[in-house]
């Protein structure tokens, strides 16, 4: 049985600000982007990083802040197991790219992923799809804004626990049995 994790986070310490983006100015830039993309993954991150690189620097670092503190929000147990039944597997790396995802898909199915993760199946959410990179996109707009890295150095400065409880592989079914019959009814 998997014990209690507990991720330590290397968080980048950025460069003039430590604020969090206000909530409605986040999810209005992440909405903007994502119907700018029409669905297109690749394309959504792109638009992120031109709406970024039309904001000061301080903005884009608040920006990112915000992108992390929704990010460690969603580091749950019954989150993972969502991402393990969606995509059929689910490592660290891919459960990173699986939140950066969510939160690019919008409030709405973060908001559902985070009350009831299991009415996830009420989304199309294509399996094994390519979720890397959407985190990149502050860090890359303030290095072409200001030809500086926004994390000079890496510093430990969150340590936090992943929440719920740990959720093996045959008990996925009875965790999130919705996802679970739209994704691996054979």
């Amino acid at each position: 049985m998997m014990q209690a994790l507990t991720k330590l986070l290397l968080r980048r310490k950025p460069k003039g600000s430590s604020e969090l983006m206000n909530e409605v100015e986040f999810w209005k830039i992440m909405h903007a982007a994502k119907e700018k993309a029409k669905g297109d993954f690749e394309t959504q991150k792109v638009e992120l990083g031109k709406m970024l690189m039309k904001r000061k620097p301080a903005d884009i670092a608040s920006f990112d802040n915000r992108f992390y503190f929704i990010s460690n929000q969603l580091y749950h147990h019954d989150i993972w197991a969502a991402a393990k039944i969606i995509d059929g597997t689910c490592d660290d790396d891919c459960f990173d790219c699986f939140r950066e995802w969510l939160i690019g898909q919008g409030k709405e199915v973060v908001d559902t992923a985070l009350q009831n993760p299991d009415s996830l199946a009420d989304y199309e959410i294509e399996s094994n799809a390519d979720r890397v990179g959407l985190s990149l996109m502050a860090g890359n707009a303030f290095y072409f804004k200001t030809n500086a890295e926004l994390y000079p150095d890496y510093v430990l400065t969150i340590q936090y626990e992943i929440k719920g409880e740990p959720c093996e592989e045959n008990e996925l079914d009875g965790r999130l049995p919705n996802l679970f019959q739209k994704y691996r009814k054979n």
